[in-house]
């Protein structure tokens, strides 16, 4: 399917205090243990089953997450800037619970801690850490996107992709082309880590025109929005150019990607038979 689009981290506290706060899901809980300014992942299995459980995984509820996270970020700079440390030691152990229920943030600092692990030469901390990031990444919906997908580029008729991630970065190269884009090249990327990822708008907020062209799939939901750059070029692959783009992952094996300059969505699905 295609549609033409009518468009018109957690800082550290300087503190010299300590503080705990009380936990947001699953109850209370202490601060990770840092180290060498990481945290120190706890290996007990009944505790990597305890942060597992207290990842959020539902749309609405991250975003109550992720809105909360970015308040008390503010509140952090600003206890430090103001030397309130104490308040500035609760605001830090707030960002830390807060990170352990947002999956995206808990694959982030899983990564940082078995990069951590690898340069301490610390393997069996290694697989711990390498066991509960698979298990984490099960519950991102843009890593469960790696495989086969269709979709109809207007005129030039249905095509499939294949989905490879990597490191925070989605490519999607074309197993069959056209004569602007061949077979073998990638057709557009996407930035799939917090920093790549697009607040969603606030019900009843100001709508953005992406967002408004994506009101008409009334039947699929938006989970995630990620920057992106697409792939385009004359006939015979002629001048090829990146172009700003956004990647749209929705509930179910559905995505689609936006070529902005051009006005231009593909929506994909998922190829089950091949």
């Amino acid at each position: 399917k295609v549609v033409v689009l009518m468009l018109s981290g957690g800082g550290s506290s300087g503190s010299h205090a300590s503080g705990n706060s009380s936990g947001g899901k699953g109850g209370s809980s202490a601060p990770p243990t840092q180290q060498d300014g990481i945290a120190v992942l706890d290996v007990d299995v009944s505790a990597r089953r305890d942060r597992l459980a207290r990842l959020v995984v539902d749309t609405d509820e991250l975003r109550e997450v992720r809105m909360m996270y970015r308040l008390v970020s503010a509140q952090l700079h600003t206890a430090v800037e103001e030397e309130r440390y104490m308040d500035a030691a609760r605001a830090r152990d707030r960002l830390a619970e807060l990170r352990a229920c947002d999956p995206l943030m808990r694959h982030e600092d899983l990564s940082k801690q078995l990069k951590h692990a690898l340069d301490k030469e610390d393997y069996s901390l290694c697989a711990a850490v390498r066991d509960e990031l698979r298990e984490v990444q099960v519950r991102l919906p843009h890593y469960r996107l790696r495989g086969k997908w269709g979709g109809v580029y207007g005129a030039n008729g249905v095509q499939r992709v294949e989905i490879t991630v990597e490191d925070g970065q989605l490519v999607a190269t074309k197993i069959t082309g056209d004569s602007n884009v061949p077979a073998g090249q990638i057709t557009f990327k996407a930035d799939v880590s917090l920093d790549g990822m697009i607040e969603m708008p606030k019900p009843g907020g100001k709508v953005d025109p992406i967002a408004k062209a994506l009101s008409q799939f009334a039947n699929l939901k938006v989970k995630q929005r990620f920057h992106g750059v697409g792939q385009v070029a004359n006939p015979g692959f002629v001048m090829p150019q990146w172009v700003p783009g956004e990647l749209i992952v929705f509930e179910e094996d559905v995505i689609a990607f936006v070529w902005k300059p051009l006005s231009f969505m593909v929506v994909f699905e998922r190829l089950h038979d091949l």
